[in-house]
């Protein structure tokens, strides 16, 4: 989840930005960041990583290819994808492999669009930093279904993820899964009333 300060103790809040979440029909109830608190948690991760070398290669979209998923298929475990600012309308697999996914210009102006449909299938190992994923659709993981371990999922915005009624994790799901789940934002996820639901959800012996 995020740890990023509230407005109230760090001046005027941009009224246009608020991280929130409902079930159906109940009311958004906001979570507002100051935005430059908000750039900078979401920012600096992102240079730290992009001035250390990978282990394997790097290959970038849209220069080296034009959409995401044709990097992921090229790509071999130790890769990085850096992916520049624009809109994704697509949805990712990593099939497995250790590939580190990561935005170059941070999740304000990179957004993978799965158009209601999953996001990501992530897993085991392989992470996804820096993307806003928006209008993601799913019962076990809308946005990103996380499966096995040593995942990393970092310093995203998760904007309009829905879960179907019977599923779990609007934005983030897992089966027997153990990500490390850190700074990201949510907001307007929503999930239904049964037990399970939630922005995020882990079930069978998962260890998030």
């Amino acid at each position: 989840g995020s740890n990023l300060p509230t407005g109230r103790n760090h001046g005027p809040v941009d009224p246009m930005f608020f991280a929130s979440c409902a079930k159906p029909g109940g009311p958004m109830t906001p979570l507002r960041w100051h935005p430059a608190a908000l750039q900078t948690a979401l920012t600096l991760p992102l240079l730290l990583l992009l001035g250390s070398r990978a282990a394997g290669r790097d290959i970038a979209v849209p220069q080296d290819f034009p959409v995401i998923q044709s990097a992921l298929d090229h790509a071999q475990n130790g890769d990085r994808v850096l992916v520049g600012p624009g809109t994704y309308k697509e949805t990712l697999n990593f099939n497995g492999r250790n590939i580190t996914l990561l935005s170059t210009a941070g999740p304000q102006v990179t957004r993978l669009d799965p158009e209601n449909r999953r996001g990501i299938e992530l897993g085991p190992k392989g992470a996804v930093i820096g993307l806003t994923i928006t209008n993601a659709f799913g019962d076990f993981g809308g946005a990103i279904a996380v499966h096995g371990t040593g995942s990393i999922i970092r310093s995203n915005i998760f904007d309009h993820c829905v879960e179907s009624g019977g599923g779990f994790g609007a934005a983030i799901g897992g089966n027997s899964a153990s990500p490390v789940i850190e700074a990201n934002v949510f907001q307007y996820c929503v999930a239904d009333d049964q037990f399970l639901s939630g922005v995020i959800g882990f079930v069978n012996t998962s260890s998030p």
